[in-house]
């Protein structure tokens, strides 16, 4: 698996997440909070900042298809798939006959 270079809008949430944290950090310290309450608190802050980073890219890999055949609920979504694979999915879900056992 190769690591994806971050996109803008990741490379925004993780610095203004930076930022959030490093603000509740300064204002923690200086209101005589303890220590491990604020690197956990500055944690928090970070993590969820990374995961909605994460999840934000998730999202830009996504593929839905879905069965054209009104009435059929067959939907496939991949992420991260490659093109063949997406090929494949893609001939699956709008072939109703391939998912409908030939109805």
């Amino acid at each position: 698996m190769t690591v994806k270079k971050p996109t803008a809008i990741q490379a925004v949430i993780l610095a203004s997440t930076a930022g959030v944290a490093g603000r509740l950090g300064h204002q923690l310290a200086t209101h005589n909070v303890s220590v491990m309450a604020t690197v956990s608190a500055v944690l928090a802050v970070l993590f969820t900042g990374a995961f909605i980073a994460s999840r934000v890219a998730d999202v830009g890999r996504t593929v839905s298809y879905a069965c054209p055949v009104k009435g059929c609920q067959v939907s496939i979504t991949a992420r991260g798939a490659s093109t063949g694979q997406h090929d494949r999915l893609r001939a699956l879900a709008t072939d109703h006959s391939k998912h409908s056992g030939g109805a």
